[in-house]
């Protein structure tokens, strides 16, 4: 959404000194000149920690140099069109006073005034020294001031989440769309039905209820049927079309492979019969779904979930137990745009396993792509629906299969405003 995080109060005011007064920087590639060796290189270590990428090896003009000696140096790497940003580290020599290289670097920066931003460690000092500030008629530090913090980690971690920001102000934000073949009104009508039905109170829908909903915006959940025996497990599967799959009713045991409450490429009346009864072993339970064999593909998980500063996000990340324990979903705010369903593919960690890691053949991206339009679609017209997920979709070069799907209908959250809540890209009107 545009939100520069940060972890404590110290950082807020870090990062705010380099956002006010401007520029952003145009790029990742930082430049570091300084007259020590060892802060340069600790400036170098945390930048690369940041994920930045340096411009060129940290540049050490040695303790002996004078602030004309200096200062050239801070010039030449300000021209350089290798760095969108610099920082400056600052060791005072015994000889000359600080104050002397703080005014040759201002002069520096203010007679080059590139739209460049510039940290610093000058002499550890914290905020916009004197002698680095250049003021505005009301006293106040603006461009071509250059702030200092007491150490190179907290100049180049500002510097980053300042970077990070950029990139985000600067990536095209796309136009938001919508499929094809959506029913509104229809899907209006079944939330309003069930609403109605359960007194307005949060409930989880049936599966027959989820189907009908998710069918009014083509997300088709591949066939299945429920069985209450092995003999009604068979039919159901000759109905299907074989292979089937059996799976338990519970999720909790669907999604354990330790507990083994799915049987797969069933392929005859006796595997069925066989895959019913161990399942009912296992689960305890008479019910059991039998389902369509999808073709094979990676787990994946497209969901809702309502929130109260950002409204309805879509999510998305491969499913599974280590997925789950890692945390390694990707978040965007309603309405979508084209971009935003493309890039939130590829944001996972494991979201590689998706493009052919390792030289498998890449999934259908698009087909997934549609999906998540298609949630974000239903997630717009009904903000009745406080969650949903759909949980597992195969995604394979054959397309996406939704395997599974929960939805649970509410009231509609009160909202202090609307629209998305995020901020203005740098293209817009006004900025």
């Amino acid at each position: 959404a545009g939100v520069v995080r940060v972890e404590s109060l110290a950082q807020l005011f870090d990062t705010a000194r380099v956002v006010a007064p401007p520029p952003l920087p145009a790029g990742p590639r930082g430049g570091i000149v300084g007259n020590s060796s060892a802060i340069g290189l600790l400036a170098a270590d945390t930048a690369r920690a940041q994920g930045l990428k340096l411009a060129f090896d940290p540049v050490d003009v040695g303790p002996q140099a004078g602030p004309d000696e200096f200062a050239a140096a801070v010039r030449e790497a300000l021209n350089s069109p290798d760095a969108d940003a610099l920082v400056v580290v600052f060791v005072p020599p015994l000889a000359i006073p600080g104050t002397a290289y703080a005014r040759a670097l201002r002069e520096a920066v203010v007679e080059l005034a590139k739209d460049k931003p510039i940290v610093s460690t000058f002499l550890a000092a914290e905020g916009v020294p004197a002698e680095l500030a250049v003021l505005s008629e009301d006293g106040a530090p603006t461009r071509g001031s250059v702030p200092s913090y007491p150490s190179p980690e907290r100049a180049v971690s500002a510097l980053a989440k300042v970077i990070r920001y950029a990139a985000w102000r600067q990536r095209p934000q796309g136009t938001f769309v919508r499929p094809g073949g959506l029913h509104v009104e229809k899907a209006q009508e079944i939330v309003r039905e069930l609403l109605s039905a359960e007194d307005g109170k949060t409930t989880v829908l049936s599966d027959a209820d989820v189907v009908r909903l998710l069918g009014c915006y083509g997300v088709e959940v591949v066939p299945f049927q429920v069985a209450s025996t092995a003999g009604e497990a068979v039919s159901a599967a000759a109905e299907l079309g074989y292979p089937v799959t059996l799976k338990a009713v519970d999720e909790r045991l669907r999604g354990r492979p330790d507990l083994a409450g799915v049987r797969l490429d069933l392929s005859s009346e006796e595997s069925v019969r066989t895959a019913y009864r161990t399942l009912c072993e296992v689960s305890g339970e008479v019910d059991v779904y039998v389902q369509q064999m999808a073709p094979k593909g990676i787990s994946c998980v497209i969901g809702l979930q309502d929130d109260p500063s950002f409204g309805t996000l879509v999510s998305f990340g491969l499913s599974g137990l280590v997925s789950n324990l890692l945390g390694d979903r990707a978040y965007r705010a309603v309405p979508l745009t084209d971009v935003d369903a493309a890039t939130l593919l590829g944001e996972p960690r494991t979201a590689p396993l998706l493009t052919g890691y390792r030289g498998d053949e890449p999934a259908d991206l698009a087909a997934l792509q549609d999906i998540v339009l298609r949630v974000a679609a239903l997630a717009e017209d009904n903000p009745e629906v406080r969650s949903l997920a759909l949980d597992p979709i195969l995604a394979s070069p054959e397309g996406a299969f939704v395997a599974n799907a929960r939805v649970m209908l509410g009231p509609t959250p009160s909202r202090p405003d609307t629209g998305p809540r995020r901020l203005r890209p740098i293209t817009a009107p006004g900025d």
